[in-house]
C-alpha cells in the first residue's frame, strides 16, 4: 500500500545556489554574500583589496530561504545549518569572476537531514564537526584523540 497523499514524509531537498562570499582583507567589515550570477564581470576595487570564495549554498533571500549561518562558513568544519560546498578557493574578486565565467557552475538540490559528521575529542579539547571525507584527509597530528 503506497502513499496516495501528495505530502512528503520528510522535508523536500533544498535548492543550493552558486554564491560569492567576499570580505575586505583589512578586516574593516564583515563578509558580503551575493548570488554569483550577479557577480560576473566584477573587478577588484582600487581603494582596498578584497578576498572571496565561491560556494554552492542555500541562499535565496527573495524567498526568505537562506542559511542563517552562511556568513560563518568554514571550509574545514561544518558550521552552517545546510550543506555548503566550496567551489573555488580564496582569491581576488577579479580571479573569482574569471573562474565563474569560465566554469559556469550550476545550482543543485541537497538533502539536509541525516548528514554524517565526525567530532573529535582529544583530552580537554572538543573540535567542530567535519565531514568524513575531510577527516580522512587530515594529517596524522590532526587525527589524534577519539571520534564519535
Amino acid at each position: 500500500m503506497g502513499l496516495t497523499h501528495p505530502r512528503r514524509l520528510y522535508p523536500a531537498p533544498l535548492r543550493r545556489e552558486v554564491v560569492v562570499m567576499a570580505w575586505p582583507t583589512d578586516g574593516s567589515e564583515s563578509c558580503t554574500v551575493i548570488a554569483a550570477d550577479a557577480f560576473a564581470g566584477f573587478v577588484d576595487p582600487d581603494d582596498r583589496p578584497w578576498e572571496c570564495v565561491i560556494l554552492r549554498a542555500v541562499f535565496n533571500p527573495d524567498e526568505c530561504v537562506s542559511d542563517p549561518e552562511l556568513r560563518h562558513y568554514d571550509s574545514r568544519s561544518e558550521v552552517t545549518r545546510y550543506p555548503a560546498d566550496l567551489l573555488w578557493v580564496p582569491g581576488t574578486i577579479t580571479d573569482a569572476a574569471a573562474w565563474f565565467a569560465e566554469h559556469e557552475p550550476e545550482p543543485d538540490e541537497c538533502d539536509y537531514l541525516d548528514r554524517i559528521f565526525i567530532v573529535r575529542h582529544d583530552g580537554k579539547d572538543l573540535y567542530l564537526p567535519v565531514r568524513p571525507s575531510l577527516a580522512a584527509a587530515m594529517a596524522d597530528q590532526d587525527r589524534a584523540g577519539t571520534t564519535s
